[in-house]
């Protein structure tokens, strides 16, 4: 049998790549660093979690603007900004920590100037994937930045921020500097060709009711111009300055609301789009349910240590480099519809096999498969999303996906904690076990018209 030829995705997309490793190891640096200097500055339980919560508002606060942005800007421009941005920071809470002026302040307004950044360039990257990959390939590239996520944010990024935390509370907050650094000179370095704009011809919208065997076309709405090209939304940042008047700025909110708008129109609209985008928030509230309780589980239902803690965390995300590695196979194995329905059921037992377990073998075993699962399922659903959504309204189907995300992830480990609270550390594995079914039997008839929706096919004569 011949040996398939290795897929090259080209040099815009190992730029790309290149610039999200050097990303991805910041955030791993900081995964570590982080709470190593909150715990410097204060014990109390709750200065603690203000830190988590300065960090993460930016994406309550920004995260549907920067939808719109991502739609309306240079999707490269606003990574090497953001980058940049990051950078400055970094310096700045290094030169604080270097002089012994740090202090909580100052720390919390760090970290809302991280998560800013971050809620603008993390929509900027999941949408500027499908704009240098050919849709062949988006698979395997979303597959390979899983991979290098995985191994930079959670295997050598925690790893080397510690270590260079023992040497320094400075130390790993420079070299994430210089990090975020690299990353705006490589990420200068895609080239994006031009997309043109969305005429007015439309396909008919998709019927989730009616079953399909082949890719289910989406309608593509036009953005309206004036006759020079421009859309309104530019023109109207053009007006926004220190000289516009107040009917300017008030034009400019209308504007981008009117933005935010159009792309949950669209959305909704859209079904396997709505659909999917339905299904990730409401698992990830499962998913967060038992992830946030999986500390004490590890402490107080195996009886690891923080060692032991971390050993988890680490077979978990070898389970996802793994999964990445083997996507461009199991993509080809099988229709996407039927990986679906795998991921989710196999998710559903995962949870609660945790639940019942207390051998901590069987758990590291547990853990590598959920490492195996969550890759194979993000990379899928990425694939999907990218693939359905056309580029001038990708930003702003990708911020409400990201709020999705961020949101169920968040609303699940509140949940959680307050099952746990109430009734022991294994209760929202169980009720998460639980509301896994209730959600497989509600969503099951339509995943594989999903999954059919965002399946690549060669046209005939693209055979041979």
């Amino acid at each position: 049998m011949a040996k398939r030829p290795r897929t090259r995705l080209g040099a815009p997309f190992a730029w790309l790549l290149g610039a999200g490793g050097s990303s991805n190891l910041v955030d791993g640096l900081l995964l570590a660093a982080g709470p190593l200097m909150v715990a410097q500055l204060t014990a109390d339980p709750f200065f603690v979690a203000l830190a988590v919560v300065a960090q993460q508002i930016p994406w309550l606060l920004f995260g549907l603007l920067a939808g719109v942005i991502a739609d309306r800007r240079s999707r490269v421009g606003i990574i090497a900004i953001g980058s940049a941005a990051r950078a400055l920071t970094l310096f700045a809470v290094a030169a604080f920590l270097l002089t012994g002026a740090m202090s909580l302040p100052v720390l919390y307004a760090a970290l809302f100037l991280i998560g800013t950044t971050e809620a603008f360039m993390d929509n900027a990257w999941s949408s500027l994937v499908p704009d240098v990959v050919p849709s062949e390939h988006l698979g395997v590239a979303n597959a390979r930045s899983s991979g290098v996520m995985t191994l930079t944010n959670q295997l050598l990024g925690p790893a080397i921020g510690g270590l260079l935390f023992a040497i320094g509370a400075a130390v790993p907050y420079g070299g994430a500097a210089l990090l975020s650094a690299a990353a705006v000179v490589l990420v200068l370095r895609v080239r994006v060709a031009p997309s043109p704009r969305p005429g007015n011809d439309t396909e008919p919208a998709v019927d989730l009711e009616r079953p399909s065997t082949g890719v289910i076309p989406v309608t593509v709405a036009p953005v309206e111009t004036d006759p020079d090209g421009t859309d309104d939304a530019v023109r109207a940042a053009q007006h926004d300055g220190p000289g516009a008047t107040p009917s300017e700025r008030a034009g400019l909110v209308r504007t981008v609301l009117d933005d935010i708008a159009e792309g949950a129109r669209w959305l909704w609209a859209h079904a396997p789009v709505r659909v999917l985008a339905l299904v990730i928030f409401f698992f990830n509230i499962t998913f967060g349910m038992t992830w946030s309780m999986l500390v004490l589980w590890s402490t107080e239902r195996l009886g690891l240590g923080p060692e032991g803690y971390g050993a988890l965390l680490a077979v978990s995300a070898v389970g996802g480099m793994l999964a990445a590695a083997g996507f461009p196979r199991l993509e080809r194995s099988m229709p996407y519809g039927r990986i679906i329905r795998i991921a989710l059921v196999l998710e559903t037992l995962l949870h609660v096999a945790i639940a019942v377990t207390t051998n901590a073998i069987v758990a590291f075993v547990i853990v590598f498969v959920f490492g195996v699962y969550a890759t194979s399922w993000g990379a899928l659903a990425n694939t999907i999303r990218g693939r359905l959504v056309p580029t001038h309204v990708r930003g702003r189907v990708t911020s409400v996906y990201l709020l999705g995300v961020v949101g169920g992830m968040a609303g699940g480990a509140l949940l959680g904690g307050l099952i746990g609270q109430g009734f022991g550390v294994v209760a929202p594995m169980w009720v998460a076990g639980a509301l896994n079914v209730v959600l497989l039997a509600f969503f099951w008839r339509w995943l594989h018209l999903i999954g059919a929706a965002g399946q690549h096919t060669r046209s005939p004569d693209a055979s041979g």
